[in-house]
């Protein structure tokens, strides 16, 4: 890497529709909390913990999984 992952400590919204709502908050190069803000499936606030690896694929570009 090429230094500080750009995402780490910032918040994203993804919309995927008016019934898809969610907040990525990327806590560090390890670990991604999201947050449902609209979804029939899930109460609004609903929060899902997952550990992920931050690899770059280029100059300040990350794929997360």
């Amino acid at each position: 890497m090429t230094g500080k992952i750009p995402v780490i400590g910032r918040q994203f919204d993804f919309v995927f529709g008016d019934n898809a709502i969610y907040r990525l908050h990327f806590i560090d190069a390890q670990r991604l909390d999201v947050t449902v803000m609209a979804d029939p499936s899930y109460a609004k606030g609903t929060v899902n913990h997952f550990e992920i690896a931050m690899t770059e694929i280029r100059p300040d570009v990350y794929i997360a999984t």
